[in-house]
């Protein structure tokens, strides 16, 4: 996934790489990919349904898709089949997401920040909640290639 740079109403991420490129980030690990064909998605807005990695009930992980992001009141929801719900953990901004001053979802850049994540006990994982170093990001417009080649 890319950072974008808004949020709240505005895409923050696109997921422009292909499937395979997910599962190579987990190689040698039990997956079970309920994605199914997984079209590229250049804008991915809070509370709409995205690609997620969770562990899974046999010890693996699981691909599965989500919506994620701040609960939609409940008198939008009536009469609409809706995905699971995943939350995100936030912390303070850095430079790059500055232009929302009070918080930006944290970002994991590292395989052993994913094993923590979806492994360990909140004791440890919260120690994950901090914004990444200035310069970590990507900042970019939409995606002009919607076969995410570019991506």
């Amino acid at each position: 996934m890319r950072p974008r740079s808004r949020c709240c109403n505005h895409p923050i991420y696109s997921q422009t790489r292909a499937q395979d490129a997910m599962r190579q980030l987990f190689s040698g690990q039990e997956i079970l990919d309920s994605l199914g064909n997984l079209p590229p998605q250049p804008e991915i807005y809070p509370d709409q349904p995205a690609p997620i990695v969770r562990a899974g009930s046999s010890g693996g992980l699981a691909f599965a898709r989500a919506r994620w992001g701040l609960l939609t009141p409940p008198q939008y929801l009536v009469g609409r089949k809706v995905a699971p719900r995943r939350a995100f953990l936030i912390t303070a901004p850095n430079a790059e997401v500055a232009v929302h001053p009070k918080a930006m979802p944290v970002i994991l850049t590292h395989p052993s920040e994913w094993k923590t994540w979806l492994k360990a006990g909140w004791s440890e994982a919260r120690l994950l909640q901090r914004p990444l170093p200035e310069g970590s990001l990507l900042v970019g417009e939409a995606s002009a290639d919607p076969a995410g080649a570019g991506g």
